[in-house]
């Protein structure tokens, strides 16, 4: 097994995703090149929780703007989504609200 293939198996194994694959199932593009030789070494990995608001992944030449043999790889994704997720989870940790009575501070109006 190659090095690549271990290294995206350890994070397929713990249940992370390949946002481009995910997106363009059978696109096939590469991310490094060097002569003759190219291949997908670069990658934007989510956990699989968020593949429902992956909206987009592309892999981009941009060899004008950098001298790197690099592409750029890059996903878009629904922000509002995880925005609501950690506001609910947040109202969930607060845990139980609790009054306390200053009865040493109590007059007969209040």
């Amino acid at each position: 097994m190659s090095e690549k293939n271990i290294v995206n198996s350890s994070f397929e194994n713990r249940n992370f995703i390949d946002s481009f694959r995910f997106i363009n199932l059978y696109k096939k593009e590469y991310t490094w090149q060097k002569d003759n030789l190219a291949s997908r070494i670069d990658y934007v990995w989510l956990g699989e929780e968020f593949q429902d608001i992956i909206m987009k992944a592309e892999i981009k030449d941009i060899s004008i703007l950098m001298r790197s043999n690099h592409k750029l790889v890059w996903a878009e994704i629904e922000t509002s989504a995880i925005l609501n997720y950690c506001k609910l989870r947040k109202k969930e940790e607060k845990g139980p609200t609790r009054r306390v009575f200053l009865y040493h501070k109590a007059t007969e109006e209040n």
